[in-house]
Order: structure tokens, then sequence, then C-alpha cells
């Protein structure tokens, strides 16, 4: 997450970056997806499907053909 989002944060990485490929794991209603427990976000303040969304538009706005998977 630390060099997602100093890609999309910093514009002297952003012109480094053609394309991002990023496996995001985050909470979706209780369904553990293999990866082990995820901490509610309600609670730890953890990842969503609202913010891997918003990681990616902020991404591509900056002009980078980013991808993420779960």
């Amino acid at each position: 997450m630390a060099i997602a989002e100093a890609i999309a944060d910093r514009p002297e990485l952003t012109r480094l970056v053609d394309e991002f490929y990023f496996e995001y794991h985050f909470w979706f209603d209780n369904i553990n997806f293999a990866w082990g427990p995820i901490k509610h976000p309600n609670i730890t303040g953890g990842p969503t499907v609202d913010s891997a969304l918003r990681l990616m538009s902020r991404l591509r706005a900056a002009g980078v053909r980013a991808h993420f998977w779960i």
C-alpha cells in the first residue's frame, strides 16, 4: 500500500510508471478470499472496495494505467 500511495501522490514517481498491476486485499461483506482474516474496516479503518476504487482512480487520473484484482 505504501508504494501504491506514493506512486499516486508523488509526480516524480508517477512519471516512472506506465502501467500498474496490484492485488488488493480488502474487506468484503465478511467473505474470506483465502488470504486470511482481514479486520473489519469499521473497527480498524482497513481497506474496502471503495478505498480500492479511490486508489485506482487517483492513479489513473495521474496518468498511470492502473489495474487491480482481488
